[in-house]
């Protein structure tokens, strides 16, 4: 048993048992870690649609219930900036008619609204 070809083998035997072992833990252990991620990825997941589905919802909801509210305001904006446009030009009609005919029925910066 004095062989030194004989305690070479057991030496490399016992060595590569070694790193079996070791590599069978360390393998276990990366295993492990790799479902603990995979659990929490899928959780994140999991979290990211549920929102999704509830801002689509939410959405929906206010599109369902104030659309028709917002379709009127735009109709009446429109509206209301027309009457503008039209009061704009007709006071610059009624401008250009007073300077054509030399008068100033309204001094600017003194007439006073109540």
């Amino acid at each position: 048993m004095t062989d030194p070809a004989v305690i070479a083998a057991f030496i490399a035997a016992f060595a590569s048992l070694l790193v079996a072992i070791l590599g069978y833990f360390i393998t276990k252990k990366n295993q492990s870690e790799v479902e603990t991620l995979k659990a929490h990825l899928a959780e994140q997941q999991a979290e990211r649609d549920a929102r999704r589905d509830y801002e689509y919802e939410a959405r929906k909801r206010l599109y369902h219930d104030y659309g028709p509210l917002l379709f009127q305001l735009v109709e009446r904006s429109q509206v209301a900036l027309n009457r503008i446009y039209n009061f704009k030009t007709r006071l610059i009609d009624y401008q250009q008619q007073c300077l054509l005919k030399n008068e100033f029925p309204i001094k600017w910066g003194t007439q006073r609204y109540s």
